[in-house]
């Protein structure tokens, strides 16, 4: 296209890099940041500069392959170039940090988001309470949809729908008929049975794993244990070895 004369805008760029990041995140996944930053960098120079549509498309590729310090470096950089993150940015960043299971890192990037003034769709909200109740930590979801209620967006019912259930089935009956309670306040229908909130019908889920817990107690006397099993080893080596020397001189 250069070649021919043709002048490259935004969007041809932005092409270019959706392209461009979905073949490094298929083949070369490390070369999805310098790569894009190269073609960031010949935008400069024509005078084209990146926008949060730009940006997107590489933290969403960084955010397939779970690369979460780059996702943060990504966007900082925007900040100190000038580039304002959009809440779609916002959300691919928190999203990637969820997925990781950085979730005090993940709620400062949507208190920020929320403090930059930005008011994002209601998928921001719907998308993230799912992975957080996804990686079992419903109460980070709960704090995200309290979050969501200040933000008088609406579109509350699908939240509802998800919370409650998961709630229940994880024990916490008494939060799920608090959320029900409000939603009926509120006038929202939602989708599941009132069974759900019958501790005697709904099966409550229990780890499968057994966790043992251990004291300070048990801890020295394992270590004492171990100690005495090093000492009666030594003793037994120190006899064979002394018999082996009185066998020598015998002879």
């Amino acid at each position: 296209m250069k070649s021919a004369g043709v002048e490259l805008d935004l969007y041809c760029y932005n092409t270019l890099l959706r392209c461009l990041c979905g073949a490094n995140l298929k083949c070369n996944p490390s070369g999805l940041v310098p790569e894009a930053l190269n073609v960031m960098m010949e935008m400069r120079s024509y005078r084209i500069a990146p926008t949060s549509i730009s940006y997107n498309i590489l933290l969403s590729c960084l955010g397939k392959t779970r690369r979460v310090k780059e996702s943060c470096r990504i966007l900082d950089l925007m900040k100190k170039t000038g580039c304002a993150p959009d809440w779609i940015t916002y959300y691919l960043v928190a999203r990637v940090l969820y997925l990781t299971g950085r979730f005090g890192k993940g709620n400062m990037i949507v208190d920020e988001m929320i403090e930059q003034g930005l008011t994002p769709d209601c998928k921001f909200y719907y998308d993230l309470i799912g992975v957080l109740c996804g990686v079992e930590r419903v109460h980070f979801a709960v704090e995200l949809f309290e979050k969501m209620k200040r933000s008088s967006l609406g579109g509350y019912g699908p939240v509802y729908d998800v919370l409650i259930p998961k709630l229940c089935r994880g024990g916490n009956f008494e939060k799920g008929r608090e959320l029900w309670d409000e939603a009926v306040a509120l006038g929202v229908s939602v989708s599941f049975s009132t069974d759900v909130l019958d501790p005697s019908i709904t099966q409550v889920f229990k780890p499968t794993r057994k966790v043992k817990e251990f004291n300070l107690k048990d801890c020295k006397m394992a270590k004492n244990t171990v100690n005495m099993k090093h000492k009666i080893i030594k003793g037994n080596k120190g006899k064979k070895n002394i018999s082996q020397k009185n066998k020598s001189v015998s002879k």
